[in-house]
């Protein structure tokens, strides 16, 4: 069984690398990201490999849903508001 990886803000230029790099390693990945076109654009070689999951941070139940217990998660979501 594949370990799964939830990448947080994984549609942005350090996540969408680190995601394309768990998919080339053989992780199932799912990003967690707001679904910008600019995310899908930097997801475009992997979009059809991943679980994107277009949401906010702040939406605890919908993280809920989507993270399990066992999962690896790396958090790259950033603001440019304080």
């Amino acid at each position: 069984m594949k370990k799964r990886c939830v990448v947080f803000g994984g549609g942005g230029f350090i996540g969408s690398h680190l995601t394309e790099a768990l998919v080339n390693t053989n992780y199932e990945v799912a990003v967690f990201a707001r679904g910008s076109n600019k995310d899908i654009s930097n997801l475009s070689k992997v979009i059809d490999k991943i679980t994107f999951i277009k949401g906010d941070i702040q939406n605890i139940s919908l993280i809920k849903k989507f993270v399990k217990r066992d999962d690896i998660i790396f958090d790259f979501i950033s603001s440019s508001l304080p």
